[in-house]
């Protein structure tokens, strides 16, 4: 989606791979919509929108980016998303293990909240949180409005 938003003309890539808008900053989500209607893009971004701080470099909680370009997507995951697949799946298996008692206790537990939460709004909650520093970085989102 981000290659797409890109080619649509919505922003340039900043140092921490993610996309820029102009006025919003890295603050943005994609949706697509599939359609073989003739409809133009906007012009592409030309300025050069990331301001190389590095901000978002050394804020990453995971150091995901420690490789200029790359985004360690393994890093990543398991920073953003601590109530993801994997976390669901070693609950599961924990409480397959367990007497009807045990397994009563543990859907009192925070594991089973966050996961369950999670499942339901999206494994990326720690996502908002990170997104946080990367918008620190140019003072200039504020003054666009952003």
């Amino acid at each position: 989606m981000r290659h797409a938003a890109i080619a649509a003309g919505l922003g340039v890539f900043g140092r921490h791979n993610l996309v820029i808008h102009p006025r919003l900053g890295p603050r943005v989500l994609f949706m697509a919509v599939l359609t073989d209607l003739a409809l133009p893009s906007d012009p592409k971004v030309s300025e050069d929108l990331c301001i190389n701080c590095n901000i978002c470099v050394e804020s990453c909680p995971a150091a995901a980016l420690d490789i200029e370009g790359q985004t360690d997507f393994g890093k990543c995951i398991k920073v953003s998303q601590p109530y993801g697949l994997a976390k669901i799946i070693g609950f599961w298996m924990k409480w397959a293990g367990k007497t009807p008692d045990e397994q009563i206790k543990m859907l009192f537990t925070k594991d089973f909240f966050m996961t369950y939460q999670a499942s339901f709004i999206g494994f990326s909650v720690r996502l908002l949180q990170v997104l946080r520093f990367m918008s620190r970085g140019k003072q200039g989102w504020q003054e666009r409005g952003g």
